[in-house]
């Protein structure tokens, strides 16, 4: 499979970024390279802070009031804004 040049995507946002086709657009991303500017989900904390690490977007909403407190402390550690 071929990667997609910089030039014809430069970057990602993924909105739903722990249901199905948020998770299908970050294959996506994966398979050909697109690095993820941010993501936004709902509520699955644990979910999110691996796809957090993973693709090291700069900023992360969470919906859930709870869940970004939640999520702000488990990713103190990285640059990122949540």
């Amino acid at each position: 499979m071929n990667k997609t040049t910089s030039a014809a995507f430069p970057s990602m946002t993924v909105l739903g970024a722990t249901g199905s086709v948020g998770l299908q657009a970050l294959d996506v991303a994966r398979e050909q390279g697109i690095p993820v500017t941010a993501i936004s989900a709902n509520r699955s904390v644990a979910e999110t802070e691996a796809l957090v690490r993973e693709f090291s977007p700069a900023a992360c909403a969470m919906a859930d009031e709870a869940a970004a407190a939640d999520l702000r402390t488990r990713l103190a550690d990285t640059p990122g804004r949540v």
